[in-house]
């Protein structure tokens, strides 16, 4: 079995802590980037223009305020960059907040999503006026790297090994596309019936997710494009989605909602034998997560078999069983009402003939 389930103790922390007693900060988050030097997540308010940081007790502080940043963050080295909408990108030293930066980019629109190539060079997408510019932070100037070729362009994900950044648009049926580094072509990597997609980011396997406002889903695909699942579900619009190799979860800032959800990479089971063929069991991350009375948890399999799904305590102990029989190949949806039960950290297994998988559940009074 290959698990990749992981929630630390840092991140459960920073729920209750954050939700039981620590004032919240976040308006229309839209972008978050994590900053390995201080421990914290670092939060762009769309409906302020704040950032805000989220220290490693859950607790927030302002870390720009008033700064027009209301969209996409990105680090290097010891610098944040913000894409600024109509106002341009800006560079904030990562320890004392000041700034260091200020790229002005006339008849920008709407400079939504931003990232960075190994050389240091910056990519921003203007969603409004269909560009992508680059910046060199060095010399302090930029160009339009892209002009006309793609429709409300958003999200960004620098592709190292192709040397390109991949792209997705806030629109219906919206493709992912590709723009070269050497010539500034764009290509289609694969068409797809996603619309409204947002957030672009990459995990420590090179697999991709990407958030849509559609369906509110974040997808993951595969490192060639050939194929994509869902990977969780959100309340409502998943904004700027970053995947944080630290502490190996997604952060996806949850935009109506002000919070940001953190999700576990969900857990596959190898084959079993010859009857699963290619095919693999499959465990969503629960929703919502943290909870304050039910959850959902949801799962897939390819054959129908016997499955038991039952919740523990974080001292071994049997809560309830929710699962116990044969269940049929599929999707499935199982709900959990967790009344009587006090604030803490829960435990869901299920165990069917491929093997075992389990996920934790963050229950807040």
């Amino acid at each position: 079995m290959t698990s990749r389930y992981l929630l630390t103790f840092f991140l459960l922390l920073t729920f209750l802590t954050d939700s039981a007693t620590a004032q919240n900060l976040l308006n229309n988050p839209e972008s978050v980037v994590y900053d390995v030097s201080e421990n914290r997540y670092l939060v762009s308010n769309f409906g302020s223009g704040d950032i805000v940081q989220i220290a490693e007790d859950g607790t927030q502080e302002y870390f720009v305020e008033d700064g027009q940043c209301h969209l996409g963050l990105h680090i290097v080295g010891d610098i944040l960059y913000s894409a600024c909408k109509e106002f341009g990108v800006k560079g904030f030293d990562l320890q004392s907040g000041e700034l260091v930066y200020f790229f002005e980019i006339g008849g920008a629109r709407f400079l939504n999503d931003i990232t960075a190539d190994n050389s240091g060079n910056l990519y921003v997408s203007d969603s409004q006026s269909a560009k992508i510019y680059r910046i060199n932070p060095e010399s302090g100037s930029y160009t339009t790297f892209v002009d006309g070729d793609v429709q409300n362009p958003n999200g960004l994900c620098f592709d190292a090994p192709n040397n390109r950044v991949l792209l997705c648009s806030t629109r219906d049926n919206s493709p992912i596309q590709a723009i070269s580094l050497e010539d500034s072509s764009v290509s289609t990597v694969v068409n797809t019936t996603l619309d409204i997609l947002d957030g672009f980011t990459e995990d420590s396997d090179g697999y991709y997710y990407i958030s849509s406002w559609g369906d509110n889903y974040v997808y993951r695909f595969e490192n060639d494009f050939s194929s994509f699942e869902r990977h969780s579900r959100h309340a409502a619009d998943p904004a700027d989605i970053f995947f944080d190799k630290h502490n190996q979860v997604l952060a996806v800032p949850i935009f109506y909602g002000n919070t940001i959800e953190f999700v576990d990479l969900p857990q596959f089971v190898d084959n079993y034998n010859e009857e699963y063929g290619q095919n693999q069991f499959i465990l969503h991350s629960a929703y919502p997560n943290p909870f304050n009375s039910k959850a959902t948890l949801s799962f897939s399999t390819p054959v129908s078999s016997m499955l038991s799904l039952k919740i523990y305590n974080m001292n071994g102990q049997l809560v309830e069983t929710l699962v116990d029989h044969v269940i049929n190949a599929g999707e499935h949806n199982v709900f959990w009402d967790a009344k009587g039960l006090s604030t803490g950290v829960y435990l869901s297994e299920i165990k069917t003939c491929a093997g075992v998988t389990n996920s934790k559940l963050v229950l807040i009074r």
